[in-house]
């Protein structure tokens, strides 16, 4: 994959070189050089190997006082692996639908009326167990891969 970039106001350009693989991942750059001319490859990234931190953002999904919640961190208009949700009544905590393997955390707070929560589609639920006191906070770790999700459970306070 080849990702032109450019920045019209200082004349500057690069092209960013992703090549997927599971074997030798490549991401690579290049910028313009002063006479228009692009520079050689500068490998960033090797390997399987990431270097660097991830930063996202917390999504939030609302109150839930009663249903199914699915967390999907490829949800229309607000997309994201970090989502937060308000227990404001009994719901059923289901897995994520996705088929690729996927890692979500998902914070949930007590509201005034908390409810139970049950959770669905999990080949394992472990951890802290989910109280219904008002103004707790838990972090649920949810990982999916090859079809079995597993989620963990962590309290806050």
């Amino acid at each position: 994959i080849l990702l032109n970039v450019a920045n019209f106001a200082e004349t500057y350009a690069a092209q960013l070189l992703f090549r997927p693989s599971l074997t030798e991942p490549r991401i690579a750059y290049r910028t313009q050089m002063g006479d228009g001319a692009m520079g050689a490859w500068v490998e960033v990234l090797t390997g399987p190997v990431i270097k660097g931190g991830i930063v996202g953002e917390i999504r939030d999904d609302g109150t839930l006082t009663s249903g199914t919640y699915t967390p999907a961190p490829f949800k229309a208009g607000s997309p994201g692996n970090w989502r937060k949700i308000t227990n404001g009544g009994a719901f059923t905590f289901a897995a994520p639908s996705e088929t690729q393997p996927v890692s979500m955390v998902i914070t949930v707070t007590n509201g005034a009326a908390a409810g139970t929560v049950t959770f669905s589609g999990f080949a394992k639920v472990y951890g802290d167990a989910l109280t219904t006191t008002s103004g707790h906070k838990f972090i649920v770790h949810i990982t999916k891969s090859d079809g079995a999700a597993v989620a963990v459970i962590t309290a806050a306070q």
